[in-house]
């Protein structure tokens, strides 16, 4: 019986030095129904030109200006829809109709709830595609673990009402060494409340059945960063129950210097948007919870500003976290330990908090 196919989506931008070795990772897993689809988004740095080196007929080479990871993971998923359109159709009337559908997919990012269409939650599903294919992500400077993919969609085929599964990642440098820091997903099911008061999925680790795209669209590319957590939240809603996480690592992110998550400012920026954006599509369930995502996602902040070296805006946003949601932060190891970091900062002399500052950097787990 032939292996349910999957479907890698790769975008990459100025990745060079890392490229080869994130494509060797997607290559060697063992599950062989697989094809990586790469798109080069206006790379200058002689991205493609590494691409070109590996000669595989499992991977597709695609070039877009550059616009942002949104677009590029958007431009594969409409790929792949004009793809099947053309696989599932017997006539070039009905390719063409079919491709008409996959335009108007790929102009949907359920950035709204509108008057015309219910809440995304109200929207028929779709099973049953052909190939019972799946798609799965993977950015152009991370690495997967060997036989991520197998255990995943082994999983998935096991359990019908799950559309989304994600493993746990844990933290590189830029020369692939441990940075001793962890992203632990969840072991079990994973509700909309849960993941809208803390992002626990790694795009990278991701693997999703394809009528997710047919049934909650694109990324929104409206979103200035943050639109992968926002697709997420969507199915989320779409499909209680249905995302499901592995506590073990199939994620090496790398960590490297000059990184968009490295802007505490820019990550609450896109925090704010994402939270106004999910107050409108399901009002109820986001109230519910607002106060303990935004106590959550400011001690992330604090986290990011402390390691930045501006300890006054660390103290600032961790003050303003705990009045947030100070029993719900209390319950968090997360929190003892980056207080212990910005108090040993803020009152003991610089070479002795040096030395502290060592060990809290390889026990803390909170997210950037």
């Amino acid at each position: 019986m032939r292996e349910p196919s999957v479907s890698v989506i790769m975008p990459v931008y100025n990745v060079a030095p890392f490229v080869l070795g994130a494509v060797e990772s997607v290559l060697s897993q063992s599950w062989a129904e697989l094809e990586l689809i790469i798109v080069d988004d206006g790379s200058t740095d002689g991205t493609a030109a590494e691409i070109a080196k590996i000669d595989d007929p499992r991977i597709a080479l695609t070039h877009i200006e550059h616009s942002g990871v949104s677009q590029a993971r958007n431009a594969a998923l409409r790929v792949l829809a004009q793809a099947e359109a053309c696989a599932t159709q017997e006539s070039c009337a009905k390719v063409a109709q079919t491709l008409v559908c996959a335009a108007a997919v790929g102009n949907r990012y359920s950035s709204d709830v509108q008057e015309t269409r219910g809440p995304i939650s109200n929207r028929p599903q779709v099973t049953n595609l052909p190939h019972n294919r799946y798609i799965a992500f993977l950015d152009g400077d991370d690495l997967w673990v060997p036989g991520v993919v197998r255990r995943q969609i082994e999983f998935l085929e096991a359990n019908p009402s799950v559309v989304l599964s994600f493993a746990s990642m844990k933290t590189i440098d830029e020369r692939g060494r441990a940075l001793g820091r962890s992203i632990q997903g969840c072991n079990g099911p994973l509700g909309f409340a849960e993941l809208l008061t803390d992002d626990v999925i790694g795009t990278g680790a991701v693997v999703m059945r394809r009528e997710l795209v047919h049934t909650v669209g694109l990324f929104d590319e409206e979103l200035q960063r943050g639109s992968d957590h926002d697709y997420w939240l969507r199915v989320a809603l779409a499909y209680p129950g249905g995302l499901f996480g592995f506590p073990e690592a199939g994620l090496l992110c790398r960590q490297r210097a000059g990184q968009l998550s490295a802007d505490w400012r820019l990550k609450e920026q896109a925090w704010n948007q994402l939270l106004a954006k999910m107050l409108r599509l399901a009002p109820v369930e986001s109230a519910k919870v607002a106060a303990r995502a935004a106590a959550n996602i400011n001690r992330a902040l604090a986290a990011i500003a402390y390691e930045n070296g501006e300890l006054r805006s660390a103290l600032h946003l961790f003050r303003r976290a705990l009045k947030r949601a100070p029993w719900f932060l209390t319950c968090d190891t997360r929190t003892w330990l980056l207080g212990a970091a910005l108090l040993s900062a803020s009152l003991l002399p610089s070479r002795i908090h040096q030395w502290a500052e060592q060990r809290f950097r390889t026990a803390r787990a909170y997210l950037t």
